[in-house]
């Protein structure tokens, strides 16, 4: 762990595949094993994924394997001031704005927001420098993708408890989504649990009643009513590649 930080450390802005590699291996060694995740923060693993972040900010697949090791981070409580860090969250919530059609992505950095927004000064942060709208974008550009909308509701839930969601201007198109989502995929459970919970939480039905739909959205939503919010369940805490041929990840060159 500790050779693997410091090399990344120094190499960050090093040989292309140097930087893909290190990071998919510490985003292995965080998969189920708090031990670890521990080690990497201690050594300033956190600090280090997001420099090589914005250095590597064209570059999907490092950006993919650094964003799932914040992810397993995240996860940990000792990480957890760490990780709500404004650095760590602007370059997560940057990473979103500038790879809205990399579902990956969206989806890793969407539990990275998810495990820091715990409390309301964590979720005003968020708020702030602008995860609230990078979310939405997320949900709306990957509203087919049910393991993507799952990841951002479970954000926009704790954002909505803290009133943060409100007061960013964002009703409309939250509610427009939790309305969507049920529809286009019936059979996924947490998801719709998710959208349940969203609506009633603001008490302001009057938003549904002449909205300006998001286009996917217009196309196919239905008259469906909402019920009341049952037992949620978060996000998994970890994910974990299956690394192939010297740790890429599928896709990869």
């Amino acid at each position: 762990v500790k050779l693997t930080v410091k090399t990344l450390s120094t190499h960050f802005n090093g040989p292309y595949l140097l930087a893909q590699r290190a990071c998919g291996l510490l985003w292995s060694l965080t998969y189920n094993n708090d031990w670890g995740k521990q080690q990497v923060g201690e050594y300033g693993g956190i600090e280090v994924l997001c420099h090589v972040i914005q250095a590597r900010i064209s570059h999907p697949t490092i950006l993919l394997n650094a964003c799932g090791a914040l992810r397993n981070l995240s996860a940990h409580p000792v990480n957890k001031t760490r990780v709500s860090h404004e650095f760590i969250l602007q370059t997560v919530i940057n990473v979103m704005d500038k790879h809205l059609e990399e579902k990956e992505i969206q989806e890793q950095a969407c539990v990275v927001l998810y495990h820091v927004c715990s409390d309301e000064p964590s979720c005003q942060a968020v708020g702030r420098l602008g995860g609230v709208v990078a979310i939405i974008r997320a949900a709306e550009q990957h509203q087919n993708q049910p393991e993507v909308l799952y990841e951002c509701f479970g954000v926009l839930v704790r954002l909505a408890r803290t009133g943060v969601l409100q007061a960013h201007d964002t009703e409309e198109r939250s509610l427009q989504l939790a309305r969507i989502a049920p529809v286009i995929h019936p059979d996924h459970e947490g998801l719709r649990k998710y959208a349940e919970a969203l609506l009633p939480e603001w008490k302001a039905p009057s938003l549904l009643s002449g909205a300006t739909f998001h286009p996917a959205t217009a196309a196919v939503l239905g008259n469906e009513s909402n019920s009341a919010p049952t037992n949620l369940a978060g996000p998994s805490s970890d994910f974990s590649m299956a690394f192939n041929n010297g740790l890429t990840v599928p896709g990869s060159s």
